[in-house]
């Protein structure tokens, strides 16, 4: 719990809260003034943009959208309307997505012209981390897009463990194991993307030294004849028997 809402200061700090968005919908120049108290400086607009002129970010974390997901979405907004509005900001001719990709495909499918969208300028560091916090605040990401967002951070920007984790609003535990599941071999990689192993069980598979042993435990991994507890008591049994000789 705690958790979620340190996510929500991280996001909020970027983007404003949706009860705030409501009275500035329909954007014009006169509501400057409102919109400067409304929102931090960085705001530049709230406005309808055609949907032509909207791309995604390629360095977006999530990579995949579930399709069955994405045209219950469409549906709810043919019948309602774009309840939120997304977040983007201007990159040469186009305006890039910062936060809102699902929204946005689903506005596509539902046969809209136009969205509407805050349109914000921040520094690329900004924009890695609101996209980020956006992905794992509203509907969470496979491990290793999170795990990849986490490296892209830490490379990129320089930003050690701790403040990748106070920045999302998690453990530094919780990165650092995260960022683990970045050594697992691609069949194991494989595995956890379509869902056959969970992430602690790929944590698991990375204390296995040797290769048979690691590719047999994933084995019964996927086929349910193992468990993490049996899997770590073989590995310690054999870690004393080692130690021992």
């Amino acid at each position: 719990m705690s958790n979620r809402r340190a996510l929500g200061r991280g996001l909020n700090s970027l983007i404003p809260e949706n009860k705030e968005l409501k009275p500035v919908f329909n954007y014009n120049k006169k509501n400057d003034e409102n919109i400067n108290k409304a929102y931090d400086s960085k705001v530049e607009s709230i406005s309808k943009i055609s949907l032509d002129k909207i791309k995604a970010r390629e360095g977006q974390p999530r990579k995949t959208f579930d399709d069955d997901s994405l045209k219950e979405l469409a549906e709810s907004i043919k019948e309602y309307g774009l309840l939120n509005p997304i977040v983007v900001t201007k990159k040469d001719d186009h305006y890039e997505i910062l936060a809102g990709e699902r929204r946005y495909r689903a506005s596509k499918l539902a046969g809209l012209d136009k969205i509407d969208a805050i349109i914000k300028v921040f520094e690329q560091k900004d924009v890695d981390v609101l996209s980020l916090i956006e992905n794992i605040q509203r509907e969470d990401l496979k491990a290793l897009e999170e795990a990849q967002a986490y490296q892209k951070l830490s490379r990129d920007h320089k930003m050690t463990q701790e403040q990748i984790a106070k920045t999302v609003g998690k453990s530094r535990s919780y990165i650092a194991n995260t960022l683990r599941l970045l050594n697992l071999y691609d069949i194991e990689k494989r595995a956890l993307n379509d869902g056959k192993i969970s992430p602690s069980q790929a944590r698991t598979l990375l204390s296995i030294a040797d290769p048979n042993e690691r590719s047999l435990s994933l084995n019964d991994f996927i086929n349910g004849s193992t468990n993490i507890r049996k899997v770590e008591r073989k590995i310690s049994t054999k870690t004393e028997k080692k130690e021992s000789t």
